[in-house]
């Protein structure tokens, strides 16, 4: 489990970046943008900030590519608002959730279909229920 720091701090850096992106950007290639979490690490010298877009899969490459971009820029900001030593390097990761629930219920699919394929197996032995467990 992550400590209490470190979840302070990944907190802090979603609120900074959140704020930045809605405040300050005012690149056209920025899409509808939902910053689900972001993950420091234990060093706090690389953040993930995942994120996912409203929008075709064109939408998305384009924020994505804008916010890669930008990166100094939102890191300068951070920095000026953040205290410490090292300012995470940002990695933003597009997260689509859509895609990987589109894999789950294929998977599920898949598997409901061969279990439809397979033999059923006989059912175990039952000892009635009337009957003595000690065979009398």
């Amino acid at each position: 489990m992550a400590s209490r720091h470190l979840l302070r701090v990944a907190s802090r850096i979603k609120f900074l970046v959140s704020s930045v992106l809605q405040r300050e950007m005012k690149d056209p290639r920025l899409g509808f943008i939902t910053l689900l979490k972001v993950e420091p690490t234990e060093d706090f010298k690389e953040a993930k900030v995942y994120f996912s877009v409203l929008g075709s899969p064109g939408d998305r490459s384009k924020t994505l590519h804008a916010l890669e971009d930008a990166r100094g820029f939102i890191q300068k900001k951070i920095a000026k608002n953040l205290r410490l030593r090292n300012i995470p390097q940002l990695r933003f990761i597009l997260d689509e959730p859509e895609d990987k629930l589109a894999r789950i219920e294929k998977l599920i699919e898949k598997v409901h279909e061969e279990k439809e394929g397979e033999p059923e197996a006989p059912a175990p032995d039952v000892q009635d229920e009337a009957e003595d467990p000690d065979g009398g």
